[in-house]
């Protein structure tokens, strides 16, 4: 009977062991990454953040049940993404490594009422709750993890240059320089339009519509046709412009406002 209980005993002293040994030497390790091992990349009107994210078991037994449930939210709190990933089994001695894909539909954050995100710096809390089952299922193993991974804006500037009133032979216009910068993890071609009001009607005074490549700092000028009426305004009285722009990114269009202060030039150049 002493024999049977002392065997029992050490087997438990083992198992005791055995257990701790992993987690007491470092052999069991979950392995977060960096932010040089965050990518992007866009599609089909979602961005997809990926990043590796490991389990090293080097214990005696089999990992089990092991389950990544994963929440995103901005740095204001609102909630982007809430999911689970079951993992399976990691069997002892072996490594895994899994790339974590944390997708944010465009459209869905615009409807979400996350709209700014687009114009913004912000930063993404990725926190991500870990739990597994070891020794044959005897231990849970809960943890919990917080990664900060910054945020740029798909649509970074939007300045405009000093403008030019222009009368080229009768014709009048306003010339003036501009440059949109967006993501590089864009690419193609947008479109760019525009309309703009003044302070004393409910119709644009003037618009226009280019063609702009993404996935840079570009740079143009727009060349926006005005009435003899409208240029002789702005020839001579200051006043508030109200811009409304839009942004066509391919599988979806976003749209801002921006105010200028017009300076009256008193002169136009003549072409």
């Amino acid at each position: 009977m002493q024999i049977s209980i002392a065997v029992i005993n050490i087997a438990v002293a083992a198992l005791v062991i055995t257990s701790i040994y992993p987690f007491a030497t470092g052999n069991f390790q979950v392995h977060l990454p960096d932010d040089s091992d965050v990518g992007w990349y866009y599609d089909d009107g979602v961005v997809t953040l990926s990043a590796p994210v490991g389990i090293t078991n080097g214990g005696f037994y089999d990992v089990t049940d092991v389950r990544l449930h994963i929440e995103v939210e901005n740095m204001t709190g609102f909630k982007i993404c809430d999911s689970v990933s079951e993992w399976g089994t990691i069997q002892a001695g072996s490594e895994f490594m899994e790339l974590l894909e944390v997708s944010v539909d465009i459209l869905e954050l615009l409807e979400s009422g996350a709209y700014w995100m687009l114009f913004n710096q912000d930063y993404l809390d990725v926190m991500i709750e870990f739990n597994c089952k070891y020794t044959l299922g005897l231990i849970k193993f809960d943890a919990y993890y917080q990664v900060a991974v910054p945020w740029d804006g798909l649509i970074q500037d939007i300045s405009f240059g000093s403008p030019e009133l222009v009368n080229s032979s009768g014709e009048y216009h306003v010339r003036v320089p501009y440059s949109i910068t967006t993501d590089q993890i864009l690419s193609g071609l947008g479109d760019f339009g525009l309309e703009i009001y003044n302070d004393i009607s409910s119709n644009p005074i003037a618009s226009c519509f280019e063609q702009i490549s993404l996935g840079t700092e570009y740079d143009g000028e727009l060349v926006l046709s005005v009435e003899p009426d409208v240029a002789f305004d702005l020839l001579y009285r200051n006043q508030t412009l109200t811009v409304e722009i839009e942004i066509g990114l391919r599988d979806f269009s976003v749209e801002t406002v921006e105010t200028v202060d017009w300076v009256a030039p008193t002169e136009m150049v003549i072409e």
